[in-house]
């Protein structure tokens, strides 16, 4: 499940913060619904008012070196924990208390109803409900225009329309004979482990990141379709295979309506490789750049 977990230093007020998290559920639409099957179809309820306690922990009284371990073990475990649809909640909140002046929120949604993006929204309003709770304020943000509802059943009559029909031809003749897998050395047959994946970082230095935009300003494209460009190379050197795709996750949030909106908004864009021996990479960024602009203007399926 998706998590967001946020670490609150200094003294926290947490009778507060219960308030705070709860006018944001009353808020926000999303945060009350849960889903059901009715005659073979989805269904999404929202309760007119759900009341979701926030758990708190206390492991205040463990060594201080054991405290972060076993405040990442509880993350974790949070993580993990799985949800039941049809009953709801698909949020949990949950506060652990490290000391009198460190805690950790750990927000834990089903991905059904919130994006990265709606994380970002609920930190924001969080840490400015409680700034003016705490300060002797009024509350004071914008009224939401509309609600994830309001965007699902627009989106339902969309994709009955001319536009919707156009933009799903362009994606069946992009993605035809593209094949489902890549070949990449070091696949194995399947095992418990296969789909797993780990995550590297790695620091890009000064000098390189600005020779990287410099040269994607030449070619008048972005720094995105310049590494896409790159991470195809690196896929068809790795893979040997001309023709393959990746996948890239959009906010999906080009109505300015739904811009402070919790919900799951999330669109991918296939990107298709067709690589010819001998091609060479100004060739391949050329052609990433004109698909992107063309994919952009299609990212709606």
């Amino acid at each position: 499940s998706p998590l967001l977990g946020h670490r609150l230093r200094g003294e926290l007020d947490v009778s507060a913060l219960q308030t705070i998290l709860a006018a944001l559920v009353a808020r926000h639409e999303s945060l009350r619904t849960r889903f059901s099957e009715q005659q073979g179809q989805a269904v999404q309820w929202v309760d007119a008012e759900l009341d979701i306690p926030l758990q708190e922990l206390d492991i205040s009284h463990l060594a201080e070196g054991e405290r972060q371990t076993q405040a990442e073990t509880l993350r974790e475990q949070e993580a993990l924990a799985s949800f039941d649809l049809q009953q709801g909640p698909l949020l949990r909140l949950k506060l652990i208390r490290l000391d009198e002046q460190e805690h950790w929120l750990l927000l834990t949604f089903h991905h059904i109803i919130a994006d990265g993006w709606s994380f970002n929204i609920l930190l924001h309003e969080l840490a400015a409900l409680y700034r003016a709770a705490t300060s002797g304020q009024s509350p004071t943000l914008a009224a939401l225009p509309v609600q994830y509802a309001d965007f699902a059943h627009w989106h339902h009559g969309w994709l009955n329309s001319s536009a919707a029909r156009e933009q799903q031809e362009y994606w069946l003749a992009r993605l035809a004979d593209t094949p489902e897998l890549l070949a990449l050395p070091g696949d194995g047959p399947a095992s418990a482990n296969r789909g797993r994946a780990a995550r590297y970082k790695v620091q890009v230095p000064e000098v390189l990141t600005k020779a990287l935009k410099s040269h994607a300003q030449t070619n008048e494209s972005t720094l995105f379709m310049l590494l896409l460009a790159s991470f195809q190379t690196l896929l068809y050197r790795y893979s040997g295979q001309s023709r393959f795709c990746v996948g890239i996750p959009g906010a999906g949030r080009q109505a300015p309506e739904v811009q402070g909106l919790v919900g799951f908004f999330i669109n991918t864009l296939a990107f298709t490789a067709d690589i010819a021996p001998g091609t060479s990479f100004n060739r391949l960024f050329a052609d990433v750049r004109a698909q992107v602009l063309v994919a952009q203007a299609n990212r709606d399926i």
